[in-house]
């Protein structure tokens, strides 16, 4: 059914209308072949994390950061923070208080 979508809006938009699937396989089972221009989940939220896992001039930086109990509901899947000239994207949280400010290692990558 050509009704039935893994896409946010028909007719799809190349390059700039989300799609919900991996890499885009969903045009198999359609008669519509303009589906494979959509922005698959990966290049959405993943591609940024990848890229600067592997980038060859990523520096990575292990802090210790003072939270808040509250300040998780802040932090988003690649957050960029900017720290003496220099852009980080947050890795890793570990020991992260949910209950009581606390200190907690934080590892940062720099992204491409």
């Amino acid at each position: 059914y050509t009704t039935l979508s893994n896409v946010a809006a028909l007719p799809v938009a190349s390059d700039e209308t989300k799609d919900i699937l991996f890499n885009n396989t969903y045009t198999n089972f359609t008669s519509t072949g303009n589906l494979d221009n959509s922005v698959t989940a990966f290049t959405t939220y993943w591609k940024t994390y990848l890229d600067s896992l592997y980038w060859e001039d990523s520096v990575k930086l292990t802090i210790d950061l003072d939270f808040s109990q509250h300040d998780y509901y802040d932090i988003k899947l690649n957050d960029k923070i900017f720290i003496k000239d220099t852009f980080y994207r947050i890795n890793k949280i570990k020991g992260y208080n949910l209950t009581n400010d606390d200190v907690s290692t934080v590892e940062l990558i720099t992204p491409p």
